[in-house]
């Protein structure tokens, strides 16, 4: 879980504790219900004090709709 910062039809900054360590990330929109699931991938980030903290802010540009079916393949089989 993070913190959305901005949502843009072309990309997505969110903030979170700890450096990014994969290139590609897996957005949900739309909580609690329908959720759309978005890829995307991050295309920078800086360390920043936001919320009382200090984390990074992530930029990620949109990539492409993921369909909640495969996601739940990739997740039975743990990869």
């Amino acid at each position: 879980m993070v913190q959305c910062h901005d949502l843009s039809v072309r990309d997505i900054r969110y903030f979170v504790d700890e450096l990014p360590t994969e290139e590609v990330v897996v957005i949900g929109v739309g909580v609690p219900k329908p959720v759309k699931w978005l890829a995307g991938e991050i295309e920078d980030f800086r360390s920043a004090f936001m919320y009382g903290r200090v984390g990074y802010l992530v930029t990620a540009r949109h990539r492409t709709c993921v369909d909640k079916r495969l996601l739940e393949l990739v997740a039975s089989h743990g990869e």
